[in-house]
């Protein structure tokens, strides 16, 4: 029973870690290349502009 508590504590830990790390790092990033991911974002949609929409609910 100690095993099982001990691996579900470890996974919420993992979890958890990951989860606070990935908003960090992305807040690190979107301070540093403001200007690079903003011109990434811009070429997106210039290559995405003219494509049909796909899927959702169409009424």
């Amino acid at each position: 029973m100690d095993y099982f508590l001990d691996f579900i504590l470890v996974s919420i830990l993992i979890i958890a870690s990951t989860a606070f790390l990935g908003s960090i790092s992305a807040k690190i990033v979107r301070l540093f290349a403001r200007k690079k991911a903003t011109q990434s974002y811009e070429r997106t949609l210039d290559t995405k502009r003219g494509w049909k929409k796909v899927g959702g609910n169409v009424k």
